[in-house]
Parts: structure tokens; C-alpha cells; sequence
């Protein structure tokens, strides 16, 4: 049993020790190939994945004896997953409808709001502008009278978010 328990770590460093070569053997200038992906047509969020895989299998904390040579690949690795994100955001693979320069923040709510049916407004006449995603009847934030003018007509629901009106209120029934 205690050679097996050996064996383990033993193969463990051996892949550590092999995946180290590799990424300093390999040039900056092949960024992709250091990170074992394919090429420049992988997202941002592509790279920054496989860039945390190897940086947790490399660190040099989690390879005690390797950790010069740890140290040296983790600083090539770094750099290369620089080139690989400006690569790829030179690269004109990506997609002609994302605005280059746009933060992660700005993609993921872009995304979002293109998934949004355009034909998706507040249920009051009129008004064009997008609902509550809290709201029962679906009316905007902007006018809560529009929920209350909604929830006394026929098939009106009781909204909890835009609670009634009080009964000295002008919108009291």
C-alpha cells in the first residue's frame, strides 16, 4: 500500500513537470498553443479558463522543490495569456455584432436585452416603455398607476410589488 500512496504524487508532479516544459518551451508568440487551445478564435472567456487551469496546476505553492521553475512557466504563462487576449481581440473571428472594447459587464447585458422581444412593453396603453420583471401584470417601474389601472381591469392580478393604493390616495378605487 505504500507504494501505491508513492505512486500517486509521484505521477501527479511528473504531468506538473511536463506541463511546466511545455509552457517554456513554447514561445510567447504562440500564446494559443502555450494554453493547449486551438487559435485565436476562442473567447476572452476561453483563455481566461484554460489560463486558471494551468496556473492552479503550475503554482508554484502546490509544487514544493518545483518551485523555480514553477515560478518561471506561471510568469510565461501570464504573459502569453496576454498575447492570446490581445490576439484574440484583434482577430476578426469574433462575432460582427459584439462591439469591440465593451467590458464583460456590457457583453452580458447586450446579451440579455437582445433575448428581450422587442414587442415585451408595459401592459398600460401607451406606454412603451419595458415592464417589471417583479411586476404580476407585467406593467413598467417608472408609473405605478399603470400596475393599479391594470389590476382593476378584467384579468388583473394583485400585484405585491406595486402594492395598492392607500384609501385617501387620488388612484384609490
Amino acid at each position: 500500500a505504500g507504494a501505491g500512496a508513492a505512486a500517486a504524487p509521484r505521477a501527479g508532479a511528473e504531468r506538473t513537470l511536463a506541463v511546466v516544459d511545455r509552457i517554456l518551451a513554447t514561445p510567447v508568440e504562440r500564446p494559443f498553443e502555450m494554453l493547449g487551445l486551438g487559435g485565436p478564435e476562442f473567447s476572452g472567456h476561453a483563455i481566461r479558463k484554460a489560463y486558471r487551469r494551468l496556473a492552479l496546476l503550475i503554482h508554484p505553492d502546490k509544487n514544493p522543490g518545483l518551485e523555480v521553475r514553477c515560478q518561471e512557466a506561471l510568469i510565461r504563462l501570464q504573459q502569453g495569456r496576454e498575447q492570446a487576449e490581445a490576439d484574440a481581440s484583434k482577430s476578426d473571428a469574433v462575432a460582427p455584432d459584439v462591439i469591440r472594447g465593451e467590458t464583460r459587464c456590457d457583453a452580458t447585458t447586450n446579451a440579455a436585452s437582445a433575448t428581450v422581444d422587442a414587442g415585451f412593453r408595459c401592459k398600460y396603453p401607451g406606454c412603451d416603455l419595458p415592464p417589471c420583471k417583479q411586476c404580476a401584470n407585467q406593467c413598467c417601474t417608472r408609473n405605478i398607476t399603470h400596475c393599479h389601472s391594470v389590476a382593476r381591469q378584467k384579468g388583473g392580478q394583485q400585484c405585491y410589488f406595486h402594492p395598492p393604493p392607500r384609501a385617501w390616495a387620488r388612484n384609490a378605487p
